[in-house]
C-alpha cells in the first residue's frame, strides 16, 4: 500500500490536505497544486444524508458535480466548480463534517499452503469456498483469464461487481456494469489467489469455489479516491457480500478515526468480515501501519515469505550447464529485451568489486551489450541511466551480501535491468575477466523453482505497529512473499508477485473456508479464532539460524495463520490479542476466557512465551527497520490461575498481569511482547494470544522530529528546494512556464503521528495572528528509509483572514507562518499541546498590488 502525490521525485511527499474538519469551530485553508486531494472535489457528512447536502446547495445556488451517494457514511462526494463554496457548506445546519477527497494508491498460491493448514483443509476437510461471497475492492480482473472462469456475470466465478471508474478517469468517473482490467495485474493477481483453479497448470487459489466479485476503483496502476473506495464498499455490503478484501490505503495514516478506517470498522460490526493489507513500509521501522489497516474491528493482515517460488533464469556462454536466476521488477518477468538469442556482457569497469560500480558516468563503451554492475553506492535508476549513456541495451545488476536476488522497481530508463546474486556475479566477473573469448548470456522463456531463504519469516517491507493509539497490529501473517498467481492473459497469464496485499488475499480466502466450515461468523469471533490459532515465527538469520526468541508481535501479530488448526479446535479464547498501552496509560493486566466448545473434558495449562523486546527509538527520531535493535528482555508474566479443567460448554476467566522487561529504561520507548500460551493438555494443541507494549511514554517521541536543518523554508521550484532561506525573503507568486513558482515551501519532517496540524499567518513585527493558510487532521509519520522523505507545504498566497469564511489572497506586507503541530495525547484547545515551529520573515512583494 502507498500514497500517491504527483511530486514525488526526490522528495516523497506524504502530505494528505485538508483531512476533516470539524465544520462548526474551524476554517480550512485551500488545497494547492501538487497536493494529493483530487483538486475540488469533497465529502460532506450530514444528518440528511446526500439528499439533504444536495437540496442544500441547490436551494443556495452552489454550483457542483455529483460524484458519489455514499449511504455508508451517510454523506456525498461533489466536485465544486468554486472552491469558496466549501466555506458556506460547512455552515449549513445538519452538516457534520467535510472531507477533501483524497487520491489513494495500493502499495499493497503455490508451495505456501502446507505452512498455512490451507492443503489439510481442502483435501482432509473438504473446504473450498463453497457457499461464500467475496468482494474485491482493487483496479479490476481480467476474467477471460481460464483460471478465473473466462466469463464475468451470473453462473461465472467472477459473478458479480462494477467498475466505478469505467472509461473515464478519477476526476471524471464513467462508470460501467463491466470491472475488466489488463493493463497492470494487481487485481487479477489478488482474484486468483482466493479463488483461481486452473485445472491445466494444477493453479488452485485458497477458496476456488467462492463465488467472486470485484469493484473496479481506478485504473491500471494510478490512484483512486476516498468516494470510489467508500462507494465500492456500499456496493458490496449492498450485493451481500460475507467478506470484503481490501488490498489498499494511506501509508503511515494509523489512525481508527478517518474516513476508510470508521467505514470498514461499521461494515465490520454489520458482519461482514473486512480483510484489509498491512502497509509495506515495514523498512521504516515501528509505527508504520496505515488506514484503513488501523480500523478497529478489521482484521489486518502482514506478509510472511512464501517457503518455494518460480525464477526466471539466464544461462552463461562459459556454462551451458549453470541456471543463474534473476528477478526484474515487483512482478517476476522475464528479462526485458525479448530475444532468446545470446548478448554480451561486459563489466562497466575492469576492477573487482568496484566501490560504487556506474555511480558515475562511465567512461568505458558499452554500445550493444549488457552491463554487468556490483549493487551499492547509488540508486539502481542512476547506475541504470550511466550504462544507458554509455550504449549498454540492458544492466544485470549483482548484489553486493548474501540475500537472494528481489524483486526492484528501476524507474526512469528505457532499458531492461535485473539482479542476481553476489555468488552468481562474482563467477561472471571472473569469467569476462579472464576468459579471452566474449561472455554472453541467454534468458530462455522458462521457469525453475527455487527454495525460499527466508521461507516463513516476516516479510521485510511487510509493516510494523503498533498503531500511534497502541493497537496491536497487524492481527496476524498470512503468505504473501513471492506468490505465483493470475495475471492478465495480454500479460503472460502467470506472475510472481509480493507484498501484503497478496496476504490480505489469501487471507481472505482463509475466512472463506472457515465461514464455509463453521457458518456466518461475528468477524472479531473470527479475528479471535484465527489469532489465537496461529503460529508464532522464530526469528531467524539468513542462513536460516535460530536466533533464540520468537519475532516481536509488533510485526508478527499473532503469527502465521493456519486454517486447519482454526477449524478442527474445540477451543475457543476471547479476546484474541492484548494491547498494553505505554508505561503511563498501561493497561497490564488483562483478562481472557477460555471456552470448551468439544464433547469431552479438557484440561488447559497456561503458560508464557516471551518475544523479543525492539529498541527503534535512538536520539530523538525512530529509525529504519535495519537499526532495530532487538534484545532478549522478556516480560514477568503472572496467572490467576496456571491450569484450568473445563467440561464441554464451559468457559472460564483467566486473568494475567504482564509487567514490562525490568532491563529496559523508560527512556528508551522500546517495545515488549510475547504470547498467552494455552494448552489443550487432550490434544496437545496450543493456542496464543499475542500481547504489546511500550515501556515509557509515547509522548517523549516528537511530533515534529528534530532531524538536523529541520524545518526550513524554500522557494518552490516543483522538485527539490531551489532556495533554501534562514533570513527574511521576498517572494512574489508569479509563475513562470515550467510550472514554477516564486512562492515559499514549508519543508518539515514529522517524527510521529499527530492528531491536527495548523499552519497560521502572523504579522513579522506584531506577530498578531493575519489568519490561517492551513489545517490537516490524522497525519502520520514520515517515512526515515529516504533522507528526503518530509512533508512540504506550498504557500501561494491564499489564507482565510481571521473573523472570515472566505478565502482570499494576502495582502503585501511582512509575515510569519506558525506551524503547530499537536502532540500526542494533545489537548487541542491549550497552546502549550502543540510542537510550533516559526519561520523566518516573507515579503510578499506582489507587483501591482
Amino acid at each position: 500500500m502507498s500514497t500517491y502525490h504527483p511530486r514525488a521525485m526526490k522528495f516523497l511527499v506524504l502530505f494528505l490536505l485538508g483531512l476533516v474538519w470539524n465544520a462548526s469551530c474551524a476554517t480550512i485553508a485551500p488545497t494547492r497544486p501538487g497536493s494529493d486531494v483530487l483538486e475540488g472535489s469533497y465529502i460532506i457528512t450530514a444528518d440528511g444524508g446526500s439528499d439533504y447536502v444536495r437540496k442544500q446547495c441547490d436551494d443556495n445556488k452552489i454550483e457542483y458535480t455529483f460524484r458519489q451517494d455514499l449511504n455508508i457514511i451517510s454523506g456525498v462526494s461533489v466536485t465544486l466548480k468554486d472552491n469558496e463554496d466549501i466555506h458556506k457548506i460547512s455552515k449549513f445546519t445538519g452538516v457534520k463534517e467535510v472531507f477533501h477527497n483524497h487520491m489513494v494508491m495500493r502499495p499493497r498460491v503455490a508451495f505456501a499452503d502446507d505452512m498455512t493448514g490451507v492443503s489439510t483443509a481442502q483435501t482432509e476437510l473438504k473446504l473450498d469456498g463453497s457457499g461464500i461471497k467475496i468482494g474485491i475492492i482493487d483496479n479490476g480482473v481480467d476474467f477471460t483469464h481460464p483460471a478465473l472462469g473466462g466469463c464475468f456475470g451470473p453462473g461465472c466465478k467472477i459473478a458479480f461487481g462494477f467498475d466505478l471508474v469505467g472509461t473515464g478517469t478519477i476526476s471524471n468517473p464513467q462508470p460501467g456494469p463491466t470491472p475488466f482490467e489488463t493493463c497492470d495485474g494487481h487485481g487479477t493477481h489478488i482474484t486468483g489467489i482466493i479463488g483461481a483453479e486452473d485445472h491445466v497448470k494444477n493453479f488452485t487459489g485458497v477458496a476456488p469455489k467462492a463465488t467472486l466479485g470485484m469493484y473496479r476503483i481506478n485504473d491500471c496502476n494510478g490512484p483512486t479516491t476516498d468516494d470510489l473506495i467508500l462507494k465500492a464498499l456500499e456496493l458490496a455490503d449492498k450485493d451481500q457480500v460475507d467478506i470484503i478484501n481490501l488490498s489498499l490505503g494511506d501509508d503511515f495514516k494509523s489512525w481508527s478515526e478517518p474516513p476508510l478506517s470508521t467505514a470498514v470498522s461499521a461494515l465490520a460490526d454489520k458482519g461482514i468480515v473486512m480483510i484489509v493489507a498491512a502497509t509495506n513500509d515495514g523498512a521504516s521501522g515501528i509505527f508504520s501501519s496505515g488506514s484503513p489497516d488501523s480500523g478497529i474491528n478489521v482484521i489486518t493482515v502482514g506478509s510472511v515469505e512464501n517457503q518455494k517460488f518460480y525464477v526466471f533464469y539466464l544461462i552463461p556462454s562459459t556454462d551451458s550447464g549453470r541456471k543463474i536466476i534473476y528477478t526484474t521488477t515487483q512482478s517476476t518477468l522475464i528479462y526485458g529485451l525479448q530475444t532468446t538469442a545470446p548478448v554480451k556482457i561486459d563489466l562497466s569497469t575492469d576492477q573487482v568489486a568496484p566501490v560504487n560500480d556506474a555511480c558515475a558516468p562511465l567512461t568505458k563503451n558499452l554500445k550493444g551489450v549488457i552491463a554487468l554492475i556490483r549493487r551499492g553506492g547509488c540508486t539502481f535508476a542512476q547506475k541504470n541511466f550511466n550504462a544507458q549513456a554509455a550504449g549498454a541495451v540492458g544492466v544485470i545488476f549483482y548484489n553486493n551480501d548474501q540475500t537472494q536476488p528481489f524483486p526492484l522497481s528501476v524507474p526512469g530508463t528505457t532499458i531492461p535491468s535485473a539482479i542476481i546474486s553476489l555468488e552468481d556475479g562474482n563467477y561472471l566477473v571472473n569469467q569476462i575477466l579472464n576468459n579471452k573469448k566474449k561472455v554472453t548470456v541467454t534468458f530462455p522463456n522458462s521457469t525453475i523453482i527455487v527454495p525460499n531463504q527466508i521461507a516463513g519469516q516476516p516479510s521485510n517491507d511487510s509493516a510494523w505497529g503498533p498503531t500511534y493509539e497502541m493497537d496491536l497490529k497487524p492481527d496476524f501473517l498470512a503468505p504473501g512473499g513471492r506468490i505465483l498467481s493470475t495475471f492478465p492473459v495480454a500479460l503472460g497469464s502467470y506472475a510472481t508477485l509480493s507484498g501484503s496485499s497478496q496476504a490480505a488475499a489469501y487471507a481472505s480466502g482463509v475466512s472463506a473456508l472457515y465461514l464455509q466450515a463453521k457458518g456466518k461468523t461475528d468477524p472479531k469471533k473470527l479475528r479471535d479464532i484465527l489469532q489465537t490459532t496461529a503460529k508464532p515465527v522464530e526469528m531467524r538469520d539468513l542462513q536460516g539460524n535460530d536466533l533464540g526468541m520468537l519475532h516481536s508481535t509488533g510485526k508478527q501479530g499473532g503469527g502465521v495463520v493456519n486454517i486447519f488448526d482454526a477449524v478442527s479446535s474445540n477451543t475457543l479464547i476471547s479476546p484474541g490479542k492484548f494491547a498494553l498501552n505505554d508505561s503511563v496509560h498501561a493497561k497490564n493486566t488483562q483478562t481472557f476466557t477460555i471456552t470448551n466448545t468439544g464433547k469431552t473434558t479438557v484440561k488447559y495449562n497456561i503458560d508464557h512465551l516471551p518475544a523479543a523486546s525492539v529498541l527503534g527509538f535512538f536520539d530523538g527520531v525512530l529509525v529504519p527497520q535495519t537499526s532495530l535493535q532487538f534484545n532478549k528482555y522478556f516480560s514477568t508474566v503472572k496467572f490467576s490461575r496456571a491450569s484450568v479443567t473445563l467440561r464441554p460448554s464451559q468457559s472460564e476467566k483467566i486473568t494475567v498481569t504482564i509487567n514490562p522487561p525490568s532491563q529496559l529504561s523508560p527512556s528508551d520507548l522500546g517495545l515488549f511482547s510475547g504470547f498467552i500460551q494455552v494448552k489443550d493438555t487432550s490434544s496437545n494443541k496450543y493456542f496464543t494470544i499475542p500481547y504489546l507494549g511500550l515501556k515509557g511514554d509515547i509522548r517523549d517521541i516528537p511530533v515534529l522530529s528534530p532531524q538536523p536543518d529541520q524545518p526550513f523554508v524554500a522557494k518552490f521550484n516543483g522538485s527539490n528546494p531551489q532556495q533554501l532561506t534562514s533570513q527574511s525573503a521576498v517572494y512574489t507568486f508569479a509563475q513562470n512556464t515550467t510550472g514554477n513558482s516564486d512562492s515559499p515551501s514549508l519543508f518539515y519532517v514529522l517524527g510521529f503521528g499527530t492528531r491536527e496540524i495548523i499552519i497560521d499567518c502572523v504579522d513579522a513585527n506584531t506577530n498578531k495572528k493575519i489568519g490561517i493558510v492551513f489545517q490537516t487532521f490524522f497525519e502520520g509519520r514520515n517515512g526515515i528509509t529516504d533522507p528526503f522523505t518530509q512533508h512540504i507545504f506550498d504557500w501561494f498566497g491564499q489564507i482565510v483572514l481571521e473573523g472570515s469564511t472566505q478565502e482570499t489572497f494576502i495582502p503585501n506586507g511582512s509575515y510569519r507562518l506558525i506551524l503547530r503541530i499537536l502532540k500526542t495525547y494533545g489537548d487541542p484547545t491549550k497552546n502549550n499541546d502543540f510542537a510550533t515551529y516559526t519561520s523566518p520573515e516573507i515579503i510578499v512583494a506582489v507587483p501591482g498590488q
